[in-house]
């Protein structure tokens, strides 16, 4: 495998004992760098960066936060599809498909990024808008106004039916650029 050219922004360590990178991502369109590399091993991670000893020791830190993701989606047969491809991109996914249960979740555990289904969650955007420490959120929706309201609160957007490749596309953007609710 190559060399990775940046360092990664995230580092997660899965039960299987496989470790993701997570990158920024670069602002030209020429680099083919991918944003999310995974390695047999975090050794075999930070070997692949040809670090020195104390570059090593200040990026395994990075390690101890896996990435999660909150699934909010009243549409119980897409949160397996979703969740497999999560798992393959390297985050730990719960979902749930009530507000109730979306705040009491956010109440226990800050989650990397937030997939919120616009028809179940209008109103929590509304809330997240106004919290201190909302999530990176990546909003979904059939609906003709769903980017317009997402833009409103400067959150990622994807219009229904979409890929997985863009859901992670999504995931990635909303992450790499903080695009948390916020009131405009």
């Amino acid at each position: 495998m190559a060399r990775p050219r940046s360092l990664p922004l995230v580092i997660t360590v899965h039960a299987d004992g496989t470790a993701t990178a997570l990158y920024t991502l670069p602002d030209t369109e020429q680099d083919e760098e991918q944003p999310l590399l995974r390695f047999e091993t975090l050794d075999a991670l930070l070997d692949a960066h040809d670090l020195e000893d104390h570059e090593v020791e200040e990026l395994r830190p990075l390690a101890v936060f896996p990435l999660s993701a909150l699934l909010v989606d009243d549409e119980v047969s897409l949160h397996e599809t979703i969740r497999s491809a999560l798992l393959d991109a390297g985050y730990r996914t719960t979902t749930v498909v009530t507000l109730d249960a979306a705040r009491a979740h956010l109440g226990r555990a800050a989650p990397t990024v937030m997939l919120l289904d616009l028809q179940v969650g209008e109103e929590l955007l509304i809330e997240l808008a106004e919290a201190p420490h909302a999530p990176p959120t990546v909003v979904f929706a059939a609906r003709a106004d769903a980017a317009l309201l997402a833009s409103r609160f400067g959150v990622g957007t994807l219009a229904k039916p979409f890929a997985l490749a863009e859901l992670i596309r999504a995931i990635e953007d909303a992450i790499r650029d903080g695009k948390r609710p916020t009131v405009a």
